[in-house]
């Protein structure tokens, strides 16, 4: 091929990017919307129809969302063959063509915005990955890109995905190359920065600006207070694995039809109804628990009780047919873990540690990191959450320490190559679950 072709083929791709990153922050915006409306109508209009059953109501409104949830997927994606979320996009960009049908991320986007508003602990982050991936395959077949440039395509739309919902265009790009493609491709970069940029500037444009965490002005005390971070890595790890091997077991024991009697749509619906009457704090994204324990508002004993709960409640939503991702659940037990640790080193070491959100911000970066294997991700994720470079130390000792003690018991597998492992598309000599 002469070298004007060549060229005029990147440029192509190129703006193909952009494009892709545009369409993935308008559908980020639609999504975020989707469950603030589902939020709305199932919290307050359906509740009021259902006042007559006073509080008794929320246990029919996670049960009217899972069992909806459930038949929409298996009417659509099952009837097709078709997974949902990031392992999904995975299987497609690495083994398959690229192509993604396209009304998969219509689909995605409806089942995961009412699964996420009608209590369902779940995230956005596995949703709108799916969806960015879907709309990238969808511009690349219309401009009859082939082969690895489908896919590419594809990829893009997945960072910019992950890049608009969370605002975190960096995250988004190493996300997509850590995880997804597992390249670490100066080209693949460019497309990923166009499309992360393009998708994170109309996001900011059509939602606001703002950080999860932004924490600006936390501070970490000095070298000594590294080895509570790296303590607090090592049980971010263990808790990673318990995560992951509940959510796997729920997940499992779901498909193989196995506990009828408790993982079903109205079953799990059920159970996270009583956690909507006693422990509300473990539903949904979970971000005002986020908000409230960077407040400090939680006791230790409390914080203990929110963590088995918010494993529990995240177990039985994804055991049940629930869709939705894992990155804001591991969001919310980090936090909870972080807490702790705060605590607990206030009360032994109050005369080297830094600021309480310092803990909190690393034990997000550890759960991260151990649960997706993806260090690098998690440490910029949460420096763009936080909206402070100051401590990155801390979060970097936390995640690595975190990833290594989940890689040594899942021979360095994330939670989306133990999924494709259990499909026996990723083989591996051991067999986890």
């Amino acid at each position: 091929m002469s070298t004007a072709k060549e060229i005029k083929k990147q440029i192509k791709i190129l703006l193909i990017c952009v494009l892709v990153g545009f369409l993935s922050g308008i559908s980020a915006v639609i999504f975020r919307w989707l469950v603030h409306f589902f939020d709305k109508v199932m919290w307050i209009e359906l509740s009021k129809l259902l006042s007559f059953l006073g509080k008794l109501n929320y246990l029919f409104i996670p049960m009217l969302g899972l069992a909806t949830v459930n038949y929409l997927v298996k009417n659509t994606l099952t009837k097709k063959n078709l997974g949902h979320g990031v392992t999904e996009v995975i299987k497609i960009i690495r083994i398959k063509d690229g192509k993604i049908p396209y009304f998969v991320a219509p689909v995605e986007a409806l089942a995961s915005s009412l699964c996420i508003g009608s209590g369902g602990s779940v995230g956005p982050e596995g949703p709108m990955v799916q969806i960015g991936a879907g709309v990238g395959s969808a511009v690349g077949q219309l401009f009859k890109l082939k082969n690895e440039n489908l896919k590419i395509a594809a990829a893009a739309g997945a960072a910019g995905g992950l890049a608009a919902i969370f605002n975190a265009p960096i995250a988004g790009i190493l996300f997509a190359m850590e995880a997804i493609v597992k390249s670490f491709n100066g080209n693949i970069f460019l497309y990923f920065v166009l499309s992360s940029i393009t998708s994170t500037q109309i996001y900011r444009k059509l939602w606001g600006n703002t950080h999860l965490l932004n924490i600006p002005n936390a501070i970490w005390g000095g070298w000594q207070e590294l080895f509570i971070f790296l303590l607090l890595g090592i049980f971010g790890g263990f808790l990673g694995v318990v995560f992951i091997r509940f959510v796997n077991k729920a997940e499992n024991s779901f498909r193989n039809g196995e506990y009828k009697l408790f993982l079903n749509p109205i079953a799990g619906g059920f159970l996270l109804g009583i956690f909507a009457l006693f422990i509300p704090q473990v539903l949904s994204e979970g971000y005002e628990t986020i908000e409230s324990v960077l407040k400090n508002q939680f006791k230790t004993d409390v914080l203990i009780v929110l963590l088995a709960a918010k494993v529990a409640a995240t177990s039985i939503t994804l055991g049940s047919g629930g869709s939705g991702g894992l990155f804001a659940p591991s969001l919310v037990l980090g936090s909870l873990l972080g807490g702790m640790f705060s605590h607990l080193a206030g009360v032994f070491f109050p005369n080297i540690i830094g600021s309480h959100e310092t803990y909190i911000a690393a034990g997000i970066a550890a759960v991260l990191a151990g649960v997706f294997n993806a260090p690098l991700t998690a440490v910029i994720m949460v420096i763009e959450l936080s909206n402070n470079y100051n401590i990155a130390l801390p979060l970097m000792t936390a995640s690595v320490s975190a990833s290594y003690i989940c890689c040594l018991k899942f021979k360095g597998c994330s939670v989306y190559d133990l999924d494709l492992a259990k499909e026996e598309i990723k083989r591996k000599e051991n067999k986890f679950f």
